[in-house]
């Protein structure tokens, strides 16, 4: 598959990057086309088993600007994908300047691409290995690929030969084949602790849920430090509640807090919400 770059309008001098060189013409190239940040993001929009490759640049910028997808395609040779990245991002200066009076949208952030992928599509072709290629740079990622039947492992590795922290040159995503209808909770206001994950696991019990591990093998048993727990909503307590677009509270606990009054110490309960959500692409 093929994407065509298109021009960027942007305003002259209305930009910050951080650790780019200057920009020496009308157009120029703003991400480095040697190293992007990886990472795997689930297609909520898509059919199942869609999710993409997500390659992002650790440069920022704030400014009139606007950036377009980099250019690339994808070669299928037997087990083995090659995705080729033909240039980077491009960015052209606008002779007028905007002098702040709105003459252009002020943009702030950092460019990321998504490169699709389905894991059937790959599990049918026997797919063991994606290649993530620049032009006159070479591979920069190799992704393992690794089915069974819960989930699609894709293990990737950094391969230029730059010096990068050492968390960032290997990456692992589980794409979980999860029921259709998953349920995430989640309380925001009471700390991590073992009594107040026992607290909404009680509560996700007495609404009939069951603990995605037991639904999905493999899955990881959630311990005291998970900020937010799976389900399966098999009897569809929530199918009416749920809302797909945000989270929705669905109840909640307590916890006792000590303080002190006018007549020394005593326990004050405070409340929490539960939040219940569908997935999102991080899931």
């Amino acid at each position: 598959m093929r994407f065509k770059s298109l021009p960027l309008i942007t305003c002259m001098l209305c930009m910050l990057f951080v650790t780019l060189a200057p920009l020496k013409s009308a157009n120029a190239n703003i991400i480095r086309n040697y190293f992007y940040d990886i990472s795997f993001v689930r297609n909520i929009e898509g059919k199942d088993g869609d999710f993409s490759i997500r390659l992002s640049s650790p440069e920022s910028m704030t400014g009139c600007y606007a950036v377009e997808p980099v250019t690339y395609e994808v070669m299928d040779v037997g087990n083995l994908l090659y995705v080729k990245l033909q240039q980077g991002a491009e960015i052209y200066m606008q002779g007028k300047p905007s002098y702040g009076h709105g003459e252009c949208k002020i943009n702030s952030g950092n460019f990321h691409m998504d490169i699709p992928f389905n894991a059937s599509t790959l599990i049918e072709k026997s797919t063991k290995k994606i290649h993530i290629q620049v032009v006159n740079v070479g591979t920069i990622f190799e992704i393992d690929i690794q089915p069974d039947d819960s989930k699609l492992t894709l293990h990737s590795k950094f391969k230029a030969s730059i010096n990068i922290p050492d968390f960032q040159k290997e990456t692992q995503y589980h794409y979980w084949y999860y029921p259709e209808n998953t349920v995430i909770l989640k309380t925001h206001e009471l700390d991590k602790d073992v009594k107040n994950i026992e607290k909404l696991k009680t509560f996700a019990q007495s609404r009939g849920l069951t603990p995605m591990h037991e639904a999905l093998d493999g899955f990881p048993v959630p311990g005291s430090d998970n900020t937010a727990l799976f389900y399966v909503d098999d009897k569809n307590t929530l199918k009416d509640i749920i809302d797909e677009k945000r989270p929705v509270v669905i109840g909640n606990i307590s916890q006792a807090e000590e303080y002190i009054g006018a007549q020394g110490p005593y326990e004050r309960q405070i409340k929490a919400s539960i939040f219940a959500r569908t997935l999102r692409m991080h899931d």
